[in-house]
């Protein structure tokens, strides 16, 4: 940013302006009654004189524009040089939309199709849609758990209960003979049979 000198005249003028818009409140936030009796500014309140040499510290970095913007602001409430800054600096900013060449314009523009050639696609996608084979056995997940099984019985299987019984109830759901490493894990038809 470029440094612009913002001399006490300046300054003053934002008070005012800022002083028209949003009333007394605005000077009442500096004033300490404290009236300084000569000099240039006799008969002025030390603390808004004060304030705008703050102002005029804070504010140098702004240029003649960003001061406008600021002062077309609106504010709810009093605000401070920082606030004053960030609404002065506050803008808008749409990027450039860039311009593309007809043709690349026509490599981008969505193909048109007409409702009725959807519904032929769509009628097309279903179709090949039932065609696919699925699987329908379980083999290769009966393979797991006729693996799990082995390795209970073997002695070498890491996994938990929870494995076990789901091995044991997937062999049973498949009609496979469910060993009798796994037969414990099985549940219970007969809600007597703990009681046993």
């Amino acid at each position: 940013m470029t440094q612009s000198q913002l001399d006490r005249a300046l300054v003053r003028e934002i008070f005012r302006v800022l002083r028209g818009s949003i009333g007394n409140r605005f000077l009442d936030n500096f004033k300490t009654g404290v009236i300084v009796k000569d000099g240039p500014n006799r008969g002025h309140d030390a603390g808004v004189l004060e304030a705008m040499d703050v102002w005029a510290h804070k504010l140098r970095h702004l240029t003649p524009a960003d001061v406008r913007h600021g002062l077309q602001a609106t504010f709810k409430h009093p605000p401070s040089a920082d606030e004053f800054i960030t609404a002065a600096c506050a803008r808008e900013i749409t990027p450039p939309t860039p311009t593309l060449a007809p043709e690349t314009q026509a490599k981008l523009a969505a193909p048109t199709i007409t409702r009725e050639q959807a519904e032929v696609h769509i009628a097309q996608v279903a179709k090949a849609a039932k065609s696919m084979r699925m699987p329908q056995d379980n083999r290769l997940r009966l393979d797991n758990w006729l693996k799990i099984a082995d390795e209970v019985e073997r002695g070498v299987y890491k996994g938990g209960t929870l494995g076990k019984r789901m091995a044991a109830e997937a062999l049973q759901k498949a009609g496979e003979p469910v060993p009798a490493v796994l037969q414990p894990y099985l549940p219970k038809t007969n809600p007597m049979e703990d009681a046993a």
